[in-house]
């Protein structure tokens, strides 16, 4: 996973962590990590080459982080990874633009000992926006990668849904996990068969395909007849693995095929947030 997509998660599993009262204690490294990379964010929106105190505080603030308690923690952090400068004058922010920011979330949680479960927390949710996948699958997976117990893998894979690092649909060990900005709720488990059912040459194939979606944003349809064959392109559209988007002019209708909710990997497309991210995800924003 490179260091974007791993920071887009920071920000995400952040944002559900600070919604639970006991989160932040189970998960402190993405906590800690996802605080002082929005308060680095919120700093450097600034046009004043060194914040004042006062205003490092206002920052603070804004983004809901308490100055007694939470202020020194995060700030530590920025200029023990040397994204700031602090001195008797203010906070000076280094270098930060729309292509770091998520690689410095990143790095931010690297440099302060993630636990097991926060690694596979990050994990967890990039899987699962591959494709949709059972918990018993989820669990021998957590396990196996990060070493957790049985027990641990189950309990964690019921946290982390709970929490909402990931979507899930059911109960116990046939309880669905999924991305919901990537694959509907409705079609997950669809969507898992369709894709438990491929050859190895189809699942090479979509692979491919997926590769050369992403650095182009959109495939015309005919071209991805083409590259796919007419049979496994029906089972990816009955997997609901992408748009279909008609677009009509004078010379006829035309479908160009794009990623679901391409744009919205790593977040709810009706919800702005104060890390205010956008640009820095639009690289990564694709089902990878």
């Amino acid at each position: 996973m490179d260091k974007k997509t791993k920071g887009a998660w920071v920000i995400h599993h952040g944002r559900k962590i600070s919604s639970d009262v006991r989160a932040a204690s189970e998960y402190s490294a993405i906590d800690l990590a996802y605080k002082s990379a929005s308060l680095l964010a919120r700093m450097a929106e600034s046009d004043q080459a060194v914040l004042k105190p006062s205003e490092v505080i206002a920052a603070v603030k804004i983004g809901g982080l308490n100055p007694k308690t939470e202020m020194e923690a995060c700030l530590a952090q920025l200029e023990t990874n040397r994204l700031i400068e602090r001195s008797a004058h203010g906070v000076e922010v280094l270098g930060l633009s729309g292509e770091t920011a998520l690689s410095h979330a990143s790095t931010l949680l690297d440099n302060n000992d993630p636990q097991p479960n926060e690694l596979a927390a990050i994990d967890l949710a990039e899987k699962a926006s591959a494709a949709p996948l059972s918990a018993f699958e989820a669990a021998e997976y957590i396990g196996d990668i990060h070493r957790l117990t049985k027990t641990d893998s189950v309990d964690f894979i019921a946290n982390a849904s709970e929490l909402g690092f990931v979507d899930a649909e059911g109960e116990g060990v046939d309880k669905l996990l999924f991305n919901g900005n990537l694959f509907r709720r409705e079609n997950a488990e669809k969507t898992r068969k369709v894709l438990a059912s491929l050859s190895d040459n189809e699942v090479n194939k979509l692979s491919e395909f997926d590769a050369l979606l992403k650095t182009s944003g959109y495939i015309i349809h005919s071209k991805a007849e083409d590259l796919l064959g007419g049979p496994l392109l029906s089972k990816a559209k009955a997997a609901a693995l992408y748009d279909m988007n008609i677009v009509s002019n004078e010379a006829g209708d035309h479908v160009f095929i794009t990623s679901p909710a391409s744009f919205h990997k790593f977040t709810n497309p009706m919800t702005e947030d104060a890390f205010d991210h956008a640009k820095a995800l639009e690289p990564v924003m694709h089902l990878s």
